[in-house]
């Protein structure tokens, strides 16, 4: 990965990938965000990729993303960086598991799409996120509990 600049994006250029989006939000959460950054401003940007067209995608800052659209802003500051699929992925995992913040089905998500779309072996995901291989395989499992379950547990 390699880090390009940081500037203000238009939020309307910024698309978000299906693996991105949270499916377990927390809506106080991002609430909380929103009056942080009105308060104190946008202290870390969102991180996107460019697209190549005009537009961006999003790799992390998905509640960032949300809570300065939610108060109407119509840019917001992002890190742009080059990278492929998978470091797209990584980054984006990495960030939340360090912090603590994405929801594990979120996560097992992501982990799925680098298997399944990506094709990426469990051993290579595991090395890319640092992680054993066993972890790997747990969150692929995670995953495919049903919706349903899914929503209960959530």
């Amino acid at each position: 990965m390699k880090e390009i600049e940081i500037k203000e994006i238009e939020i309307e250029k910024i698309k978000v990938p299906d693996w991105a989006r949270r499916t377990v939000l927390d809506g106080e959460a991002i609430d909380g965000i929103a009056k942080s950054i009105e308060t104190y401003g946008q202290l870390e940007p969102v991180i996107v990729r460019d697209l190549g067209d005009g537009n961006y995608e999003l790799i992390a800052g998905y509640q960032r993303y949300l809570a300065i659209s939610k108060r109407g802003r119509s840019k917001i500051e992002a890190k742009v960086v080059e990278c492929t699929d998978e470091e797209a992925l990584a980054l984006s995992i990495e960030e939340n598991l360090e912090r603590a913040e994405e929801h594990p089905f979120d996560v097992a998500r992501k982990i799925a799409y680098m298997h399944d779309a990506l094709g990426m072996s469990d051993e290579k995901i595991a090395n890319k996120l640092r992680r054993e291989r066993s972890w790997v395989v747990m969150m692929l499992k995670i995953n495919a509990i049903g919706d349903e379950a899914k929503k209960v547990l959530a």
